[in-house]
């Protein structure tokens, strides 16, 4: 075996579109998670208004 071969061949363009892709997921899974969070603080919150 000689160094270490790129493979498979041709790989740059797809590992950037894996890593764009892994990224794109986890941003969108943080927006949920900050919607699912302010839902819940409304939601508490106006119960607690609704409950006086």
């Amino acid at each position: 075996m000689v160094g270490n071969p790129k493979w498979p061949p041709g790989d740059g363009e797809n590992e950037r579109r894996i890593r764009l892709g892994l990224l794109l997921c986890s941003f969108a899974l943080f927006v949920l998670s900050v919607i699912q969070f302010a839902l819940g603080l409304f939601v508490s919150l106006g119960y607690r208004i609704l409950s006086h």
